[in-house]
């Protein structure tokens, strides 16, 4: 893959955040050392906002530190230390940056998650630019459609959700729970996130290497982030 500006097709795409918010010049100093620079540039001219009606949202990541040291918590691999969440979504997806130089995501309410540090640019068999990664990251998270349609019926039925708000599914799918649009209600994100990963820590997964009836590979479970 060719890489190109992923922040410049963002904004040509959908362009600025909407509701967005200036990002204060200390919380600028406190990350620019820990995500990539075409990042902070984007935070310094657009701000913290959110994107698709609030269902992708760009926002502070002091409020996710004390969720992302439970998830890794004397984690083997990754260091909560390391990680900045660039985005979240409504349901509960979120993408993080690692400042060794690349992403995870990590689906909250499905419990899984997948880390780039392997992914390499087959062309060239090198590793992806930080700047392309991050950017495509969030391109991809803006983009995605494939929770659309529960998005617009559980803002028409419990109101269009606040920048600290997620919708669940109630019971959670990590207990059982059936993921209809109709069992899906309104909560805190921190504390529900929190409340996800303590009922079931997140599965790492990979995309295993091409085979036979498999020309791009499968996904395989790797094992539960954190030490548990």
């Amino acid at each position: 893959m060719i890489e190109f500006d992923a922040f410049e097709r963002i904004i040509n795409d959908f362009g600025p955040p909407e509701h967005a918010k200036t990002v204060p010049p200390d919380v600028i100093e406190l990350y620019k050392e820990r995500i990539p620079r075409s990042m902070i540039i984007f935070w310094e001219k657009y701000g913290w906002g959110e994107y698709r009606s609030g269902y992708c949202r760009i926002a502070d990541p002091r409020s996710f530190e004390p969720l992302l040291k439970v998830i890794f918590a004397n984690d083997p691999e990754f260091s909560a230390e390391d990680l900045t969440v660039i985005n979240f979504t409504a349901f509960c997806a979120m993408d993080i940056w690692s400042r060794k130089g690349y992403g995870i995501y990590i689906d909250i309410c499905n419990s899984r998650a997948v880390a780039q540090n392997k992914i390499v640019n087959p062309a060239t068999g090198e590793r992806y630019g930080q700047d392309f990664l991050i950017g495509t990251s969030l391109y991809s998270q803006i983009e995605n459609d494939g929770m659309d349609e529960y998005y617009q019926e559980a803002s028409a039925r419990l109101g269009r959700p606040a920048l600290d708000e997620v919708f669940g599914f109630v019971p959670a799918l990590q207990i059982g729970g059936d993921p209809a649009a109709e069992n899906l209600q309104l909560f805190k994100a921190r504390e529900y996130m929190d409340f996800l990963v303590q009922l079931e820590p997140p599965m790492l997964t990979e995309i295993t290497a091409p085979e036979p009836g498999a020309p791009l590979g499968q996904m395989r479970d790797v094992r539960r982030l954190g030490a548990r």
